[in-house]
């Protein structure tokens, strides 16, 4: 692993195993230092591992010492550091990278895991459902649009499936450059009910979030989020994983792990949180479920 890379964290935490099952489980927990997500989601994980019963000591990771070992990595950046500049001693569990970052850097033959922070699409159509029927109840205003880029646009099929299931359409358009989202912004609202913001770093940056929002907001096309700042910024409800819910649903996975059951290869977030714009619903004439109301409907509904 290259010098110049930091990590915020670079921890061993010893665990005990049950009597006559091993010398000791260890744990290497590393942490990305480009954003704040990760380390919340590192400090929650590392208090967690330190609180769990039987008790659990911190020691030096020491490679090639007897007894299971797992590799956590938290973030896009650690996973991408350890996945191409390192040999990957033993089972790898990573904790927030994107799919498209998973996936480059995921390696064959390995016993590698993966806990996503993206929300599977049958879950945002549902919450999109419950939240507006009027807008998309099937043979009124039917259609969602998004928008793609190059980072997934590999996704498109799965949502384009979903939708379709619960009758709606999906309308999309495929954008390479920062430049191309506003015109294509323009030309989805005009056949749309509601815009759903899909994670990628091409269509959603700086420079393009608030003309997006306002775009969507002149032609009352209420906006779909992905994050606690999306919504802060203007979209009309969010669904996402908060940094402390990321970080349960991976010591649950260590533990797992620790008491000998395999490690799922890929996860979704278990554990969500919904919220609802108020200000933006008012402007929009729109209103909406409570969000612990929406929130209980969707942990009964098939996604």
């Amino acid at each position: 692993m290259v010098a110049s890379f930091r990590f915020l964290f670079l921890l061993a935490v010893l665990l005990p195993l049950p009597a006559g099952a091993g010398d000791g489980f260890a744990v290497r927990l590393l942490v990305s230092d480009d954003n704040s997500y990760a380390q919340r989601a590192g400090v929650r994980l590392e208090a967690l591992l330190r609180q769990a019963e039987p008790a659990i000591t911190q020691e030096p990771w020491a490679p090639g010492a007897s007894g299971r070992r797992l590799t956590v990595t938290v973030g896009a950046k650690a996973w991408r550091s350890y996945g191409a500049e390192a040999e990957m001693e033993g089972p790898v569990l990573a904790v927030a990278p994107t799919r498209p970052a998973f996936e480059e850097y995921h390696r064959t033959g390995g016993q590698v895991a993966a806990i996503h922070l993206e929300m599977p699409p049958g879950r945002i159509f549902n919450l999109i459902q419950a939240a507006m029927p009027q807008r998309t109840a099937v043979g009124m205003l039917a259609s969602v649009s998004t928008l793609v880029g190059p980072q997934s646009r590999g996704q498109l099929g799965r949502f384009e499936a979903s939708a379709a299931e619960r009758g709606l359409r999906l309308v999309s358009e495929m954008v390479e450059a920062e430049n191309e989202v506003g015109p294509a912004v323009e030309r989805l609202v005009r056949q749309s009910a509601v815009f759903l913001a899909m994670p990628d770093p091409v269509v959603h940056t700086a420079n393009t979030v608030q003309p997006l929002l306002l775009l969507t907001y002149r032609a009352s096309v209420p906006v779909i989020g992905y994050s606690e700042s999306y919504l802060k910024a203007g979209a009309i409800l969010a669904i996402y994983a908060t940094p402390e819910q990321i970080a349960q649903q991976a010591f649950e996975t260590i533990l797992a792990y620790r008491q000998g059951k395999a490690l799922p290869a890929t996860q979704v977030p278990r554990y969500y949180t919904v919220r609802i714009n108020d200000t933006v619903a008012r402007s929009l004439g729109l209103t909406l479920p409570l969000a612990v109301d929406l929130e209980g409907r969707l942990r009964q509904m098939r996604e």
